[in-house]
């Protein structure tokens, strides 16, 4: 006895082999569902066009996958981010500006040894 059909692949009838419409029916499947939104957190994204993804509650539109919406980082994970990168910069930022007048030191110390005369 055969498998019943799944999904909207049932569509197709005895058309184009079992594991094309099985497929098909995986793909239609995550394409369809409901993804949580970059902005606003809600479960509303709907796909729009290929790759072009609409949250239906906040109307932010974004670009991921073809079919499936990637991993997009959440609002607050984005922040958490940013605070740690602007972190690390600021750190860097530090110990170049500490670098720099560490160079600036010895090169007024050099020329400042050249102008005199050497001992008699």
């Amino acid at each position: 006895m055969a498998k019943t059909k799944t999904g909207s692949a049932k569509k197709f009838g005895p058309r184009y082999g079992r594991t094309l419409k099985e497929k098909y029916s995986r793909i239609d499947s995550l394409q369809k569902r409901n993804y949580p939104c970059p902005v606003c957190n809600y479960k509303k994204v709907k796909r729009e066009n290929l790759g072009i993804w609409k949250c239906q509650k906040c109307n932010a539109k974004f670009a991921s996958k073809a079919y499936t919406v990637s991993k997009v980082s959440t609002r607050t994970e984005q922040t958490e981010e940013d605070t740690q990168e602007i972190q690390i910069e600021e750190q860097s930022l530090d110990v170049e500006s500490e670098v720099k007048e560490e160079k600036t030191q010895s090169s007024k110390a050099a020329s400042a040894g050249k102008g005199e005369p050497k001992g008699k």
